[in-house]
């Protein structure tokens, strides 16, 4: 199976022959990088948790400025 996101050039493949754990390669532009399933699920994971952690913290500064604003 090949998945694709072509705006940010990435592709991701995932390898599996009988008797074998599944193996996903994970391409960026010309970089590639192999992992187990354990291993990208991990990867993945941390991914979307930083990007989480991000996005909460932007919010709260948000509200914090709406605070700020609102005393003025």
């Amino acid at each position: 199976m090949v998945y694709q996101v072509e705006k940010q050039d990435m592709k991701v493949t995932l390898f599996c022959s009988q008797g074998s754990q599944p193996v996903i390669e994970l391409a960026l532009g010309t970089e590639a990088r192999s992992f187990s399933l354990s291993e990208f699920i991990h990867f993945w994971l941390t991914i979307v948790e930083v990007g989480l952690n991000s996005d909460l913290a932007e919010l709260a500064s948000g509200e914090e400025l709406r605070r700020i604003r609102k005393k003025r």
